[in-house]
């Protein structure tokens, strides 16, 4: 009767089928120097080693292992290993015959044989391309890890010198390399170094030049790798890295919106040491820090044109105040003088009417450069707008000596002047004030200007083309201001306020969609007062608190009343109501009373409120926008334009300014750039445009090109009063 059960394979059989797999089969005997008493044909393939090398010497094993893991791999070789239950699995590395290391994830269980002997039966996998992965997985973590680290301090606004540095530091951690470095490129076209691993040291490191590893990459756009110097032809070695001996680099390009500015390099003294996923970790570094170079380059912008007048180049009423401030600080110490001299160009009115608005601009700035070219060491030239300078004179002798210099002045500036192809002759009249702040009380940068201001028209007075030093019989001025003082704290309750309306228009159907109330002052001895001539006064009495709420109110009521419901209000608020008073509330409480829906009604602030006191400035934004109502970013880009708090405080949307407006249409590309991104800005970040000051349709075509979302202005409509908003909301369109 034949047998059913299995056939067992035979030895030979079983031999073949081992040899077959990937991973050495072996028994050995406990220790360090067990004999071994049988391992498979894939120590070989795996090691190097015969089989009958290795069973030849039992100290081969031991002697294999990696030194490093010397200690864990003999950790094993102890009896206790017999009570196992099951296989103990170790991992450690050997050194292949040819100097190859090897990982090896060994397998085994420890039994006695048939004489006691505890014997080892167990399998030795090659699991170095397992490790390689693995290895590659986790630098590549850390080289983003890196990369976020080295990101989240760019953000931070680090100076661009520490993250320079910080970024050959992390260069150097994530690629593992002995150096890096930084390139800048300059403007005839060279490579000079601006951070490195090494000293820098710029007389012994001459820049690199156009056939230079740096100029290909920044050449190519592409990253670039130098596999080994010494056989390198294409690229020179720079000196400071010659004596390194570097024997391997690669480089990436650090490029710009504005242009490819320098690159980034790594070098190791070990050949061919650069692998693509290193290529991928530089280039990200470099984009990291082109990102933070254009960033800071862009802040810098902004600042400087924050600071300064965008037509002339020269400092703004702002930081002209802060350099007088700080002289007259410092003079307190030194006990010197301090002058300002305020200059009005006379008659220039003619020159705007009579030649046009881009001749006076030419002529302004060409006056500016003329102006900051005679000046004295230290001396600051500012345009505080329109035809007007003033000019701070530091450590001055005396008033004869700022007398003198504004002599000097009025002379230089009655040369011929070429603008709009002819000659112009202009003068100028200047307001000299003087003050020690060492020994007179209460000087400030304002009343000094001040002073100066009031000097100047005396000299206007006086017949022009002339100077005035400062007397306290000019001060015509400040008595002005001290009667609007008065009289404003009692024009609401005299009936004396009236609102006109200037119309806004949607640019996308050209129909009327809002109105912006603007406050005047039917004064009973001056006349009808604009709000430039007691705003003003009223901000720094306290007075607008009073006129603010009026005006709220009384554009509210008359909003109610329109027969349109869908259009809108748009109320100006004056520092001083957002950041000393409940406005919220205010606002609220005049909502109610007045029956006006809050979507219609819009608020106007200024660009220097969202600096004072920002977190309950930020919170009253809040209550405000939660209410329905709608606040709007008045004169962008005429005050401290910091792209910050258009993303912290909760905004509407955004008026620009119409200074940018007025000469949209002069030809000039640079104004339409400024304009256009800062549309594109506001679209990006969900916020309504409004363009202020349109006076002609090239401005309008072109504002409706760049994808602008309302505008106002003259070309529309001059201010209206109450009695005209129905018959304008239907009659008013845009070409």
């Amino acid at each position: 009767m034949p047998d059913d059960s299995p056939s067992q394979p035979d030895e030979k059989t079983l031999r073949s089928l081992v040899e077959r797999v990937p991973a050495i089969f072996y028994t050995a005997e406990l220790g360090e120097h067990g004999r071994w008493r049988f391992v498979s044909h894939q120590i070989e393939k795996i090691l190097g080693f015969t089989p009958e090398e290795w069973m030849a010497d039992p100290t081969l094993w031991a002697r294999q292992v990696h030194p490093d893991d010397r200690e864990h791999a003999l950790s094993f070789e102890d009896e206790s290993y017999l009570h196992a239950t099951s296989s103990v699995p170790a991992e450690y590395r050997m050194l292949a015959r040819d100097g190859r290391v090897v990982w090896i994830l060994e397998d085994a269980k420890l039994e006695r044989d048939a004489d006691g002997v505890p014997v080892w039966h167990g399998v030795m996998y090659d699991i170095t391309e397992r490790k390689r992965i693995e290895q590659d997985f986790e630098r590549v973590a850390d080289q983003q890890a890196i990369i976020a680290g080295l990101g989240e301090r760019a953000l931070q606004g680090q100076d661009p010198r520490a993250l320079m540095s910080a970024a050959v530091e992390a260069l150097i951690q994530g690629a593992g390399v002995e150096h890096a470095c930084i390139w800048k490129r300059e403007p005839d076209g060279d490579f000079t170094l601006r951070a490195a691993s090494f000293p820098l040291d710029q007389g012994a490191a001459p820049p690199a030049g156009a056939t230079s590893h740096v100029a290909h990459v920044v050449g190519a756009r592409a990253p670039e790798t130098v596999h080994d110097w010494f056989t390198e032809s294409r690229f020179e070695l720079p000196h400071a890295l010659a004596e390194f001996g570097v024997r391997s680099t690669v480089a990436a390009p650090i490029e710009t919106s504005s242009g490819r500015v320098g690159a980034l390099e790594v070098h190791s003294a070990q050949a061919g040491r650069f692998t693509v996923q290193d290529v991928h970790f530089l280039q990200a570094v470099a984009n990291v820090l082109a990102t933070a170079l254009e960033r800071r380059s862009a802040e810098e912008a902004l600042r400087h044109r924050a600071a300064h007048d965008p037509l002339t180049g020269l400092p703004n009423r702002e930081l002209f105040v802060e350099g007088l401030e700080q002289r007259l600080s410092r003079a307190q110490t030194t006990g010197a003088a301090v002058a300002v001299l305020f200059l009005d160009v006379d008659n220039f009115k003619l020159i705007n009417d009579g030649l046009g608005h881009h001749v006076g601009d030419e002529l302004l700035r060409k006056l500016a450069d003329r102006l900051s070219s005679h000046l004295r060491a230290g001396d600051v030239v500012a345009r505080f707008g329109g035809d007007e300078f003033a000019i701070v004179l530091d450590n001055v002798g005396g008033a004869a000596e700022a007398a003198e210099i504004a002599q000097r002045l009025g002379n230089e500036v009655a040369r011929p002047i070429a603008a709009g192809g002819i000659e112009n002759f202009v003068t100028v009249s200047i307001g000299i004030a003087l003050a020690r702040p060492a020994v007179d009380d209460g000087v400030t940068a304002e009343t000094l200007i001040r002073d100066a201001d009031a000097a100047m028209y005396g000299a206007k007075t006086r017949g022009r083309d002339t100077y005035e030093l400062y007397d306290v019989s000019l001060s015509g001025t400040a008595a002005r201001q001290m009667e609007i003082q008065r009289g404003l704290r009692y024009a609401a309750a005299r009936g004396e306020l009236e609102l006109v309306y200037q119309p806004t228009l949607a640019v996308s159907d050209g129909r009327v969609d809002g109105f912006e109330a603007l406050v005047r002052w039917r004064h009973p001895t001056w006349g009808v007062l604009a709000p430039a001539e007691f705003i003003p006064v009223a901000e720094q009495t306290g007075v607008i608190d009073t006129v603010g709420r009026w005006v709220l109110e009384a554009a509210a009521k008359e909003a109610a009343q329109w027969p349109n419901d869908e259009l809108s209000v748009s109320v100006n608020v004056a520092a001083r109501q957002i950041t000393h008073g409940d406005l919220h509330t205010t606002v609220l409480d005049v909502l109610e009373r007045t029956g006006l829906d809050p979507g219609r009604l819009e608020l106007e602030i200024t660009e220097g409120v969202l600096l004072e006191r920002s977190q309950p400035v930020a919170d009253t934004l809040d209550r405000l926008a939660a209410s329905g109502v709608r606040v709007f970013l008045d004169d962008f880009g005429t005050g401290y334009s910091a792209l910050a708090y258009l993303d912290r405080f909760r905004l509407a949307g955004l008026k620009i300014d119409r200074s940018f407006v007025e000469r949209l249409d002069s030809g000039d590309e640079r104004r339409v750039a400024i304009v256009e991104a800062i549309i594109a800005m506001a679209r990006a970040l969900g916020l309504e445009v409004v363009a202020e000051g349109v006076s002609n349709h090239a401005q309008l075509e072109i504002l409706r090109a760049l994808g602008c979302h309302r505008v106002q202005g003259f070309l529309l409509s001059q201010p209206l009063p109450a009695t005209h908003i129905t018959g304008a909301a239907d009659e008013l369109t845009l070409a």
